[in-house]
């Protein structure tokens, strides 16, 4: 077991403990501490308009954003679809896919084949994903299942609106995430919401207890 030279293990999630547990490693062994983000100043507009620049994006149209690996468990394919029932109500939507990944073919016939050539991004590998969060109106996470749901805090520390594949995005902070039942349907209707940023506070993660030394860090 690949746990087992380890004298204490860090998960990053209680959705990641449970896996863990279940593998045969003894509680005692585990340690819950949540990953955490740097909360960063907001960005002035003139560093705004320029991150939106970069991407296209002109005048007041709306950009919806995910970032990750393009694989079918990142829900990629939910928020094209969406897109698509969206663009008929929000005139001048868009949606950056910022990251690649073997999904990547399959996500662009399927904008092929609904006629969206002009409003999804393909934006590759980008190494400054800060400036992906600076440029976005809203962040999309269509996650299928997350050990703990980094970028959502990523998002939130900017004052970015999170539209998330869960109903409580912090449930996926805390516990990790399973989801069942999402569609493209329910992810339009949620960003069809108005999309002025609430204020976004991230609680700091709770310190590492004094222990025994030689840890594992587990993210599921």
């Amino acid at each position: 077991m690949r746990y087992q030279i380890a004298q204490r293990i860090v998960a990053i999630s209680h959705f990641v403990e449970k896996s863990i547990l279940e593998s045969g490693v003894p509680p005692e062994k585990v340690t819950v501490v949540y990953e955490g983000v740097e909360v960063p100043s907001l960005p002035t507009p003139e560093a705004r308009r320029k991150a939106r620049q970069r991407w296209g994006m002109t005048g007041d149209e709306k950009l919806l954003g995910c970032i990750g690996y393009l694989l079918p468990e990142k829900g990629q394919e939910i928020a094209i679809l969406a897109l698509s029932a969206l663009r008929t109500k929000v005139s001048g939507a868009r949606l950056l896919l910022a990251g690649d990944g073997p999904g990547r073919p399959a996500l662009e016939a399927l904008v092929q084949q609904l006629g969206l050539r002009d409003e999804v991004i393909f934006a590759g590998f980008v190494e400054d994903v800060s400036q992906v969060y600076v440029a976005l109106d809203a962040f999309v996470f269509p996650s299928l299942a997350e050990g703990f749901g980094l970028p959502i805090l990523e998002a939130m520390a900017r004052g970015v609106p999170v539209i998330t594949s869960r109903p409580n995005p912090q449930r996926i902070a805390s516990s990790g995430a399973a989801t069942q039942g999402v569609s493209a349907a329910t992810s339009g209707a949620e960003a069809k919401k108005p999309m002025n940023p609430p204020a976004a506070r991230i609680a700091p993660a709770p310190a590492v207890g004094d222990g025994p030394t030689g840890a594992a860090c587990a993210a599921g």
